[in-house]
């Protein structure tokens, strides 16, 4: 509805663009250069990079089991910067989120059909972003599925559109791979929020964050201890953890002033 803050449109967090074109979707997706690269802000630090597979996880109301919206049958290049986490990926699979209600189990083990060799030859790839103003929560997850034991990492934002929370879930079967990028996306989601005035009632958390994150059962799985910061404690089948990230906006609450902030 116009005034109300709210979309046009569901936000999913994916957008198929042609490269070397500007985003146009309002700071909601990356720009992406020529060579099929996100385009970064200038002084924006990339803290790593890899290759993780990815989908999209929809919740329409609290009563109701998370649904997928996408999944990408092939992994995404992944960047994580001091500001966001961008994807981007050759392939795109498409899915049905008004009847496609899927567990976590269905989401990994389910094939979709793939459009991906036409959006090669024109140039087009799937890329999306999370933004670190938008993060309410990150799960981190282990899962065995098909006989193969993955880890997951959900990363829960609210769409303005309906106020759904959609889960950005990246994962694979390193678990030391996974765990490490959790850590890693904590701590600079964190102080990146410190460095914007936190909301009252925020700080203590977020600075716990910053240095050793912090799970919602008081949980340290990343060690306490300078010398033992990077060691996981590790999950096991089943297992999950819950971090919470106060003081997130909900994604259409992103602007150009905190873009330039």
């Amino acid at each position: 509805m116009p005034g109300d803050g709210r979309g046009s449109r569901p936000v999913n967090l994916l957008s198929i663009v042609s490269r070397h074109a500007a985003s146009a979707g309002g700071g909601l997706f990356p720009d992406i250069s020529e060579d099929g690269q996100p385009i970064f802000e200038p002084g924006e630090a990339t803290i790593w990079s890899g290759r993780l597979r990815a989908g999209l996880l929809r919740q329409r109301a609290n009563d109701r089991p998370l649904a997928r919206v996408w999944e990408l049958p092939e992994p995404a290049e992944v960047w994580l910067t001091d500001k966001r986490l961008v994807f981007i990926c050759r392939k795109f699979t498409a899915g049905d989120w008004k009847t496609a209600w899927l567990d976590w189990t269905d989401l990994l083990a389910s094939t979709v059909n793939s459009i991906s060799a036409e959006m090669r030859r024109h140039g087009r790839v799937a890329t999306g972003q999370v933004r670190y103003e938008w993060p309410v929560s990150l799960q981190l997850m282990s899962r065995r599925v098909n006989l193969r034991q993955l880890t997951l990492l959900g990363i829960d934002c609210v769409d303005p559109w309906d106020d759904a929370v959609v889960r950005l879930v990246l994962y694979d079967k390193s678990q030391e791979l996974v765990a490490g990028l959790a850590r890693m996306m904590i701590t600079a989601n964190a102080a990146y929020r410190l460095q914007r005035s936190a909301p009252a009632g925020a700080a203590v958390l977020l600075s716990q964050h910053a240095q050793y994150p912090v799970t919602d059962d008081k949980r340290r799985p990343f060690g306490s201890a300078a010398g033992d910061s990077h060691r996981f404690t590790g999950l096991r089948p089943g297992e999950s953890m819950t971090f919470s990230l106060p003081g997130a906006t909900k994604i259409s609450g992103w602007n150009a002033a905190s873009r330039s902030a």
